[in-house]
């Protein structure tokens, strides 16, 4: 009885202790959540153009099933090379490729959406965009005068003629910077296309400037050579 008495003290006083854990015996429990899903789809515009016409790539990321606006950047393919990079703004991103000096063919675009902590990343599926180089046209741009100080004007003057005899061409010039920066445009008049652009607020700096002829319902397109402005400080 008395051996009972003593067992059951025993338990008692452990029952009452406070239980004691050993920093080994703790086990932190880690749970991942899985980014949403997400949809890329890509727009060339426009899917067919001239050699030297800039092409527009424009991005669109939506969420799989709703949810807020996707944050990230967009990486634009062309044949598998790197275009170039842009920031969502919205649910949007775009890039505008110059595609001078690109030989005549069809060429493969796409779009990767980076991710976030939100989103998964996504892949667009591939949109072709046809570039042409046959023309029975020739464009002969020049800058006048090819070095000025910043906020002078600068004249752009393109020539656009027949390669084998013919009327007059009509119709309008687009003139472009080389790396696709749209200028100004101006309609040709007896074959020649001027444009005044004044240079006020333009960084000091070299610019490479060419022209693209739109083409008429007898020539068409063609696209200059370039020729060089030199804008200095003030």
């Amino acid at each position: 009885m008395r051996t009972k008495v003593l067992a059951l003290s025993l338990l008692a006083v452990v029952a009452a202790a406070p239980m004691a854990y050993s920093q080994d015996s703790v086990h932190k429990l880690s749970v991942k959540v899985a980014a949403a899903g997400s949809e890329t789809s890509l727009a060339v515009s426009p899917s067919s153009v001239f050699n030297g016409t800039p092409v527009v790539l424009k991005a669109d990321v939506q969420p799989t099933q709703g949810g807020p606006t996707p944050t990230g950047t967009v990486t634009f393919y062309g044949q598998g090379f790197l275009l170039g990079t842009a920031t969502l703004s919205g649910t949007t991103a775009s890039i505008t490729v110059p595609t001078r000096g690109l030989p005549q063919g069809t060429y493969e675009i796409t779009a990767d959406y980076s991710g976030s902590a939100t989103y998964a990343a996504s892949n667009s599926g591939q949109v072709a965009v046809f570039v042409s180089c046959d023309s029975n046209s020739t464009s002969d741009m020049a800058a006048s005068p090819a070095s000025l100080k910043e906020g002078g004007t600068v004249t752009f003057a393109t020539d656009v003629s027949p390669n084998q005899g013919g009327a007059i061409p009509t119709g309008i010039v687009k003139f472009y910077e080389i790396h696709g920066s749209y200028i100004g445009e101006a309609t040709l008049v007896w074959g020649v296309a001027t444009l005044n652009v004044s240079t006020a607020g333009i960084a000091p700096g070299t610019y490479q400037i060419y022209s693209v002829y739109q083409g008429d319902s007898i020539y068409e397109p063609s696209t200059s050579e370039t020729d060089t402005v030199v804008v200095t400080a003030n």
